[in-house]
């Protein structure tokens, strides 16, 4: 009964839906204003952030930033940067007179889900090179952005309009993986070889000592640990099967975190616990100090940027995560701990075929030979990326932005 009541619902929204739509379209659009949002409202963070700063210092955009209420106290000062609040009839005004949208995860799920998009010139920045399978590729499909059943498909292709975006990527393998395995929102006449503007920030930083000696001392405060110590960074994805594993050093047995506390003050070094968004989204994740290594609750997401700590780590230790392709960029080692490979690659999200081309490091399956392989990169460190790996990152320049600001200033007719 429930389903047919939510089915009806539906159908009775059609008219409002059709009426937002044609408004959408007849909404004269401002040339050189953006809407802009990341991660379904929730952060301040990622390739729109890096974009933003760029676009802000070019004085060629006024801006709106769409997101939940706590992400106005993250953003900078401008007086070409306003803040809206996702949902608000104010976020819907500005989405109706902005030229340009601008997102991470798609407009539908980072800016609205109201067909507001009219003629405005959609642009998916993305959020990682893809490592993981995505859309109908994955082993386990349990995305959302696919309407189910016949009526919810019918709206949203039909009522909603076609919402293909122009897509960002870092590589031409990169686009064939997000096309196949999302063809309702991306195609190959749709894509941005640009590379991203949060890679921007390690390829143009990477011999920046005075910001890395900067990035260090903000991070050993935040965290409390010495300035002087080297950087272990863990940084896993997230699971999609409910009950997965997640591996945490805090949770170790006694012996073992004494083992990884041995060879980090050995090596002057600290280790930290950085998780996915949707693992503490879905987890109780504690932060705090362990034997071993210093965990980043889900309360500190806010104060800790990613890229940054890429640009000063020292060793990163991941599995099947984009960042680890992002840290290849700063030209350092990084250990892909994959201990539950065979899972992941077959009944989890899955594997791009090209993820051995990925590589930077050693693999690491288990405790005994992750601790083998984290003393030997911090004694002798080698950084040896795989031999296509610079197929992976082709577009990665460093000059993201400009080609993305140049592109958005072409469409729109703005004079550059």
């Amino acid at each position: 009964m429930r389903r047919i009541h939510i089915k009806l619902l539906k159908l009775l929204s059609i008219p409002f839906v059709l009426l937002l739509r044609c408004l959408a379209f007849a909404m004269p659009r401002k040339d050189d204003e953006i809407c802009i949002g990341a991660w379904l409202g929730d952060f301040y963070c990622d390739n729109p952030k890096y974009f933003l700063a760029e676009a802000l210092e070019s004085g060629k955009f006024r801006i709106t930033w769409i997101g939940k209420s706590h992400v106005r106290e993250m953003l900078p000062k401008s007086a070409r940067l306003a803040f809206a609040r996702k949902g608000s009839l104010l976020a819907c005004w500005r989405l109706l007179r902005a030229g340009t949208w601008i997102s991470c995860q798609g407009s539908w799920a980072d800016l609205t889900g109201l067909p507001l998009r009219g003629r405005a010139l959609l642009i998916n920045l993305w959020h990682g090179i893809p490592l993981k399978l995505t859309g109908r590729n994955a082993p386990k499909n349990i995305q959302n952005c696919r309407g189910s059943g016949k009526i919810a498909s019918f709206i949203k292709s039909y009522v909603c309009g076609n919402t293909k975006e122009w897509l960002a990527v870092s590589s031409r393998k990169a686009a064939e993986i997000l096309v196949d395995g999302e063809p309702e929102h991306y195609s190959h006449d749709r894509i941005l070889p640009f590379g991203f503007p949060r890679n921007d920030f390690l390829v143009n930083n990477r011999n920046n000592t005075a910001l890395k000696d900067s990035l260090r001392r903000k991070y050993a405060a935040l965290l409390r640990f010495s300035p002087s110590s080297k950087i272990v960074l863990y940084m896993p994805t997230f699971r999609k099967l409910e009950g997965g594993d997640i591996f945490t050093f805090y949770s170790l047995p006694d012996d073992d975190q004494k083992d990884f506390a041995r060879i980090l003050s050995g090596n002057t070094a600290v280790l930290i616990e950085k998780h996915h968004y949707i693992t503490y989204r879905d987890r109780p994740l504690p932060s705090g100090k362990s034997k071993c290594s210093i965990s980043v609750g889900p309360e500190m997401q806010k104060d800790v940027d990613i890229q940054e700590l890429l640009l000063v780590a020292d060793v990163l230790i991941g599995d099947y995560s984009g960042g680890m392709v992002d840290f290849g960029l700063v030209r350092r080692q990084s250990i892909y701990f994959v201990y539950d490979f065979d899972q992941y690659k077959s009944s989890d999200s899955g594997l791009v075929p090209w993820f051995e081309d990925s590589i930077t490091g050693p693999e690491a399956k288990t405790i005994s030979e992750l601790k083998v392989a984290l003393a030997t990169a911090l004694e002798s460190p080698v950084f040896a990326p795989a031999k296509h790996y610079a197929d992976i990152v082709e577009y990665e320049k460093g000059t993201a932005s400009k080609q993305i600001m140049h592109f958005i200033a072409t469409k729109q007719g703005i004079r550059t």
